[in-house]
């Protein structure tokens, strides 16, 4: 089990990003949240397996439909208890 703190910037608010997000997560089976940030970033804590957070950070890349990332960055954590994937406001 591993947990990673992912920032992504760009054009990742009003695309529904956060949606798409929590979709990818429950997919992954990933616990954690997903949230947008007063700077216009989108903040997620993503922990699950290594293979499913690998993937939902190279989701992350992409993000949206709507999306214009201009960068990922990570930080790993220590892993802890967290609720299922959701949108936190």
């Amino acid at each position: 089990m591993i947990r990673y703190k992912v920032v992504i910037t760009g054009k990742v608010q009003g695309v529904f990003f956060r949606k798409y997000a929590l979709e990818k997560g429950r997919e992954l089976q990933l616990t954690g949240w997903v949230c947008n940030q007063p700077d216009g970033s989108v903040l997620s804590m993503a922990q699950g397996t290594p293979e499913a957070v690998e993937a939902f950070i190279e989701w992350c890349r992409t993000g949206s439909p709507s999306a214009a990332v201009a960068a990922v960055y990570t930080e790993e954590l220590p892993a802890s208890s967290l609720p299922a994937f959701h949108i936190r406001n």
